[in-house]
């Protein structure tokens, strides 16, 4: 069985709002996956 965690993090600098997702056969790991793919998003959005 996966376990597929969907999750929404806001910066609160800058208000961004994203939309991460991740699928893993141990439902915590697929939250920290979910958890780091956003704030990699976000540190991205910010660098440009």
């Amino acid at each position: 069985a996966l376990g597929h965690v969907s999750i929404e993090l806001m910066d609160l600098e800058t208000n961004l709002v994203v939309k991460s997702s991740a699928t893993h056969e141990d439902i915590v790991m697929s939250s920290v996956l979910a958890l780091l793919k956003g704030l990699n998003q976000i540190m991205k959005k910010k660098t440009i």
